[in-house]
């Protein structure tokens, strides 16, 4: 049995889902990228649930649709979803069985609920201690499940955010320190090693995988987890000259754009300015786009504060606007004209005033232009 998800939002969650598991006698169907789909039965909803590590994306109270985004977490568009025909018969005969599903799932006890959620939690940090992070993923998902309806300051909570937190520092531990456990050390500047070989250097295979753990997260809205997993990249490179600045690239410019979102413009202009030394390719004009918006950003907050590098900011800003505008980019011609508007006047040379040096003696006139001593002398 299998789902089509096309048309959606997030582009991952698209493609064909196959049944993996059953939920509460439910069908549970999962893609290639980890989202699943299923129908779900509660006290608050009854219909089709698109979603992924334990949060909503799309969702559709009738097999049929129409389906919507989930505020917060989902994307626009809404995905449309063919089912096949074993699907909508279950669909058909849960509605039918709904009303009493609901009812009970409404007399369950908030206590039995918290107590569940208090020993996912448990089993969660028996998980983290074992490096198991299937089993940490799918307890911690478990207990964000029970905790729905709980105070966001309560202990429960805390410890679950707290968990989560610990989760991703320890897969991005794993990963950096996998070579390490293992007692290998790569050469700088590794370069005989090759693809076709196998040989590819394992830090540089560790490094794309951190990449696209950040990308991950970066699409599921966790910029400050993106972040992270950007900067163990940078980290993993470390050790590598030129050869990796390819690899080097790419991850300065995604962490400077998850920075940019995070406004921690400074950090962004060091990312990009340390690209902008690397890159020879297309990032360069990104690279610039984004250090201009950076100082432009900083412009507009010291100009706020009343600080004095203001014209700094925004001198730097046109300067890597102008870099990366090229003749027929009519739109960032035009916003670099309203830059230069901003700008504060140059400095004007103040002309001297008329003075008679006639009345002045030659000594003294020599002592202002410069006392210039010849051989002669």
């Amino acid at each position: 049995m299998s789902l089509t998800v096309e048309s959606a939002g997030w582009t991952w969650a698209n493609g064909t889902y196959v049944a993996v598991s059953t939920h509460e006698d439910q069908a549970v169907y999962k893609n290639p990228h980890g989202f699943l789909l299923s129908y779900e039965l509660d006290s608050t909803w009854q219909g089709w649930v698109l979603g992924f590590a334990g949060h909503p994306l799309y969702a559709a109270p009738v097999c049929t649709g129409p389906w919507r985004v989930v505020p917060g977490w989902g994307k626009e568009p809404p995905p449309t979803v063919a089912l096949t025909a074993d699907a909508v018969d279950l669909a058909a005969s849960c509605r039918a069985d709904a009303s009493a599903d609901v009812r009970a799932a409404a007399n369950v006890d908030a206590e039995e609920a918290r107590a569940t959620a208090a020993w996912n939690l448990d089993r969660a940090v028996d998980a983290l201690a074992r490096e198991d992070w299937s089993s940490l993923e799918e307890h911690l998902s478990c207990a964000s499940k029970g905790l729905a309806g709980e105070a966001e300051d309560s202990a429960l909570q805390v410890e679950l955010r707290a968990l989560q937190c610990a989760a991703v520092e320890g897969r991005m531990g794993a990963l950096e320190g996998d070579d390490a456990d293992q007692g290998l050390q790569e050469p700088k500047g590794v370069t005989e090693a090759t693809e076709a070989d196998g040989g590819r250097p394992r830090a540089l295979t560790k490094a794309a995988e951190a990449m696209k753990e950040g990308d991950r997260s970066r699409e599921e809205g966790h910029i400050f987890k993106a972040d992270e997993w950007y900067s163990a990249g940078l980290r993993m490179l470390s050790s590598f000259d030129a050869t990796a600045d390819t690899l080097r690239c790419s991850l300065l410019l995604k962490r400077a754009q998850v920075l940019q979102q995070k406004w921690q413009h400074k950090e962004v202009l060091t990312d990009c300015r340390s690209a902008l030394e690397i890159c020879t390719d297309d990032k360069r004009q990104e690279l610039q786009l984004l250090a201009a918006e950076a100082c432009k950003s900083l412009h507009d907050k010291a100009n706020d504060t009343g600080e004095a590098t203001t014209s700094h900011w925004m001198q730097l800003a046109v300067r890597y606007l102008e870099s990366a505008t090229g003749p027929g980019d009519h739109a960032l011609q035009r916003r670099l004209r309203s830059w230069r508007r901003q700008l504060p006047p140059r400095p004007q040379p103040v002309p001297m005033p008329p003075f008679d040096w006639s009345t002045v003696p030659m000594a003294e006139k020599a002592r202002y232009f410069g006392d210039i001593r010849r051989d002669d002398d």
